[in-house]
């Protein structure tokens, strides 16, 4: 696992059924949601919160962890030398694991999605846990 930084960058995330369910609310209440954001999330995280569930999970005491911790700036500015040369399949991986990653506000809001959820009526049911298991069991059919 690369761990950007120290790791404990915040970040904002949720489920593709929040995003479902968020969705479908956005357009059964169009007087409530007309002309505005509407912030959602299912967790509010950091890239160490994620290394600590897959290894509780997973049942593995450690994952390896890179020991040369690269730079979200450095990552950023990576993406952007390979935007410039054309190559978009790295150049947007690395250009939205930088942003995620490293500080950006644009991608921790955990106030705003509180607000969004109460709007819509949303609430995320699954336990963080529960979700990782279930990513593991995916990867392991793969």
């Amino acid at each position: 696992m690369t761990i950007l930084d120290s790791g404990d960058a915040p970040f904002t995330t949720s489920t593709i059924s929040l995003v479902a369910c968020a969705t479908a609310a956005v357009l059964l209440q169009p007087e409530k949601t007309r002309n505005r954001y509407v912030h959602v999330h299912s967790w509010s995280l950091m890239q160490n919160d994620l290394l600590s569930a897959f290894e509780r999970v997973s049942g593995d005491n450690k994952f390896s962890v890179t020991s040369d911790n690269p730079k979200a700036n450095e990552l950023f500015a990576q993406a952007k030398k390979h935007l410039d040369e054309g190559d978009f399949d790295k150049g947007y991986y690395e250009h939205v694991t930088a942003i995620t990653f490293g500080r950006s506000k644009a991608v921790h809001f955990p106030q705003k999605a509180k607000e969004g959820c109460e709007l819509l009526g949303l609430r995320e049911e699954e336990e963080f846990d529960e979700m990782i298991r279930r990513v593991l069991d995916n990867v392991e059919k793969t």
